[in-house]
């Protein structure tokens, strides 16, 4: 058994987050072509679910589109009834993105499968907690993303 802080403590749960990331994204694969959605489609709807308003620039920012790709996405949902693009009054040069009530549905029925799911696989987890488990890999998420980890040498 591989133990805590061990070199193969390590590797094991690098493997096992590789797996992780594979599976996720295989699975997020499945439910766009259920729902016949594309990627952008699908992780604009998500981040809607999580945290709305948003502006176009948080569009961008989170799915990684050009400005004129976000603009031609943002048209589909909207052709597709899944979104409405208000000017609130306080500030007229912003549009501010919401999902109308069929947004809403459809980003229920991506939702449901993968709490209940999620769910029942993190009780069983050594931390059962999600909230915990939520706040361990963020923290190493963002240490990853800003640059704490090292880089091997290069060899020349």
């Amino acid at each position: 058994m591989a133990g805590a802080g061990t070199s193969e403590g390590y590797d094991a749960l690098l493997a096992a987050l590789r797996r992780l990331v594979r599976a996720v994204d295989d699975y997020r694969r499945e439910i766009i072509d259920e729902l016949d959605l594309g990627l952008a489609e699908f992780l604009t709807i998500t981040e809607l679910m999580l945290k709305a308003p948003l502006r176009a620039i948080d569009v961008q920012a989170r799915t990684g589109l050009a400005q004129g790709s976000v603009t031609a996405l943002l048209d589909r949902l909207e052709q597709r009834g899944l979104i409405a693009r208000d000017r609130p009054p306080q500030n007229k040069r912003t549009l501010s993105i919401t999902l109308t009530p069929a947004g809403r549905e459809l980003g229920e029925r991506i939702r449901e499968p993968v709490y209940r799911t999620f769910g029942e696989l993190v009780a069983g987890a050594a931390i059962g907690d999600p909230t915990l488990l939520a706040a361990d890999l963020t923290r190493i998420a963002d240490a990853i993303t800003q640059g704490q980890m090292s880089l091997p040498e290069r060899t020349h």
